[in-house]
């Protein structure tokens, strides 16, 4: 029959990819909670325009700047970590 082999083809064809699995069930255990700390740090870099330290000099720029440069760096940390144990994740 026709309907059963175009069927098939079409299937094939129009499928969602398969994901690949990771290499080892550490990396599989390593995945989401470095995905979720990799969100939760850009979260925290857009709430970077509300902190404010009334122990420095100048209040607005001191501690936002610290602020930022930890939380970049700890996303940074985050991201090269996901970007190893998650192939899927890395640019093209």
């Amino acid at each position: 029959m026709r309907l059963p082999r175009l069927w098939r083809r079409l299937r094939r064809r129009f499928a969602a990819p398969r994901r690949a699995r990771p290499a080892s069930t550490l990396a599989a255990a390593a995945q989401s909670p470095l995905l979720w700390g990799v969100r939760i740090c850009l979260v925290l870099v857009l709430l970077t325009p509300f902190v404010v330290t009334s122990a420095t000099y100048f209040p607005f720029v001191v501690g936002k700047a610290i602020y930022l440069r930890a939380v970049i760096e700890v996303l940074v940390c985050l991201w090269a970590a996901l970007l190893l144990l998650r192939p899927s994740c890395r640019p093209p």
